[in-house]
C-alpha cells in the first residue's frame, strides 16, 4: 500500500506521462545530455553568383541614326580597353549611299527652285507688262468715249460705253491675275524650298551617322557586351537600331557580387548582414562583404525553373582590379541571424509518434517534450517553446538500449534530421 502511494505521487509531481519515461542510467553506459543554452544564434549560408561592377558606361548605337546599322567590326568580348580605344565600327554602306541620294535630290530641287524663280520673275514681268497695257488701253477708252449724243449714234455711245467697261474688266482681270500667279510661284517656291531643305537634313544625318561610325572607349576598363535573350553577344553582321545598348565599359576600381539563395535558406535574410565571398579562380582568398540589397520575391534562374532563389546584392568592402573581373564566378556565406534563441544540438531533437520532442531531464529520468522549433544550421537547432534555458535534454533516445560503438535504433522513435 505504502508503495503504490509512492508511485501515484510520483506520477503527480512529473510532467506529462509516466509511462513515457526513460532512467538517466539505464544499464552500465549513462544517457548523455547537454544544457539548453540562449546564446547570438548565427546561420552561414552558401550562394553562388557572378561578379559585376557597381558603375558601368554604356556603349549605344548612335541614336542619331534613323535606321539600323549593320555591325562591320567589333573587339572580343572580355577585351581591356584603354580610352578611346576603337570598340565597334560599324558598315557605311547605308550612310553612304543615302547621303549619295539626298545630295542629288538636292540638286534636283536647287535646279528645279532656280528654273521656278526665273519663271516666276518672267510671269510677274509678263502680268505687270498686261496690266499696264490693260491700264493704258482703259484710260485710252476713256479718253475717246463717244458721249455726245449730238455727234455721235445711239450704236456708237453704246459701243463706246462697252469697249470702256471691257477695258476696265481686262484692267481687273490683270491685276487678279497677276496677284494669283504670284501666290502660286510663292507657293511652287516654298515646296521646292521645302524639299531642298528635306534633302539636307537627309545629308546631314548621313554626314552624322558617317561621323558616327565609330564607338571608342570613353574611359578605361573591360568590354563586356550585352547578351540577347538566348544569352548570344553581338557579332559581326548583326543589326544594330538606333540608341540600342551593345556593350557595359565597367569601371574595374569597385566590384559587387550578385549571389543567389535558396528561398529555403532565406529565413533571416535582410540588408547590412556580414557576408564573405571566394572568387572560384582563386579559392585561397576571400573578400569580405556586406549585404547591400536582396529582392522581394523568388523567382526561378531559369525560365522553366522550380527551384526558387532570392537574388542578392553583395557590396565588397576591397576590390582588387589585379584579380576581380566581371562575370567571374564567386561563392559566398552569408551569416543570417544574430539574434539570441535557445539553442540545443541537432542530436537532440527526436520524432515521436509523429511529434517533434526532445528528452528533457526530469530527476533522474527523462521525459519527452513536444517542441516548436525555429531556424535551423548544419549542427544546431533554435526552440521556439517547450524548453527553459538551462534545461537538461538527452542526445541519445533513453528508450533505447545502448550497444558498443553507438546507440541501437528502435521502433518508438529517432533522432530528427533536420528543421528549418
Amino acid at each position: 500500500m505504502r508503495l503504490a502511494l509512492t508511485l501515484a505521487l510520483l506520477c503527480l509531481l512529473a510532467p506529462p506521462s509516466c509511462s513515457s519515461v526513460g532512467s538517466v542510467g539505464d544499464g552500465a553506459e549513462p544517457v548523455p545530455t547537454v544544457q539548453v543554452v540562449r546564446e547570438k544564434f548565427v546561420r552561414k549560408v552558401g550562394a553562388e553568383g557572378n561578379l559585376r561592377p557597381v558603375d558601368a558606361t554604356e556603349l549605344l548605337t548612335p541614336p542619331e541614326a534613323q535606321e539600323s546599322m549593320k555591325i562591320a567590326w567589333l573587339l572580343e568580348d572580355g577585351q581591356h580597353v584603354e580610352e578611346g580605344d576603337l570598340v565597334v565600327r560599324f558598315d557605311d554602306t547605308a550612310a553612304k549611299q543615302e547621303h549619295l541620294n539626298a545630295s542629288s535630290d538636292l540638286q534636283v530641287a536647287s535646279k528645279k527652285l532656280e528654273r521656278e524663280r526665273l519663271n516666276a520673275r518672267r510671269s510677274n514681268r509678263d502680268r505687270k507688262r498686261a496690266a499696264e497695257l490693260a491700264t493704258l488701253e482703259m484710260q485710252t477708252t476713256r479718253q475717246f468715249q463717244s458721249r455726245d449724243e449730238q455727234i455721235y449714234s445711239r450704236n456708237e455711245i453704246a459701243r463706246s460705253k462697252i469697249d470702256s467697261e471691257l477695258a476696265r474688266a481686262r484692267l481687273e482681270h490683270a491685276n487678279k491675275s497677276r496677284v494669283i500667279e504670284e501666290r502660286l510661284a510663292a507657293s511652287k517656291l516654298a515646296l521646292l524650298e521645302l524639299s531642298g531643305q528635306r534633302a539636307q537634313l537627309s545629308i546631314d544625318r548621313a554626314q552624322e551617322t558617317l561621323a558616327n561610325l565609330e564607338l571608342r572607349a570613353p574611359h578605361a576598363g573591360v568590354v563586356v557586351f550585352k547578351q540577347g535573350r538566348r544569352g548570344d553577344i553581338p557579332q559581326v553582321g548583326d543589326t544594330a537600331w538606333p540608341g540600342q545598348r551593345l556593350a557595359d565599359l565597367p569601371q574595374l576600381d569597385r566590384m559587387e557580387a550578385q549571389v543567389y539563395v535558396l528561398e529555403a535558406d532565406a529565413a533571416g535574410l535582410e540588408e547590412g548582414l556580414p557576408a564573405v565571398v571566394v572568387l572560384d579562380a582563386h579559392p585561397g582568398k576571400s573578400w569580405p562583404a556586406s549585404i547591400s540589397q536582396v529582392d522581394k520575391l523568388a523567382k526561378p534562374r531559369q525560365r522553366r525553373g522550380n527551384v526558387q532563389y532570392f537574388e542578392v546584392i553583395l557590396d565588397l568592402e576591397t576590390t582588387d582590379p589585379t584579380l576581380m573581373k566581371p562575370g567571374q564566378r564567386v561563392h559566398a556565406r552569408l551569416e543570417l541571424g544574430g539574434d539570441e534563441a535557445l539553442v540545443v544540438p541537432r542530436q537532440a531533437i527526436f520524432e515521436r509518434d509523429g511529434e517533434t520532442v526532445a528528452w528533457r531531464r526530469w530527476g533522474v529520468e527523462f521525459v519527452p517534450v513536444p517542441l516548436e522549433l525555429g531556424v535551423s544550421s548544419p549542427g544546431r537547432v533554435t526552440v521556439l517553446s517547450g524548453l527553459e534555458e538551462g534545461d537538461e535534454v538527452a542526445v541519445r533516445d533513453p528508450t533505447r538500449q545502448s550497444s558498443a560503438g553507438g546507440s541501437g535504433q528502435g521502433s518508438g522513435s529517432g533522432s530528427v534530421g533536420g528543421a528549418n
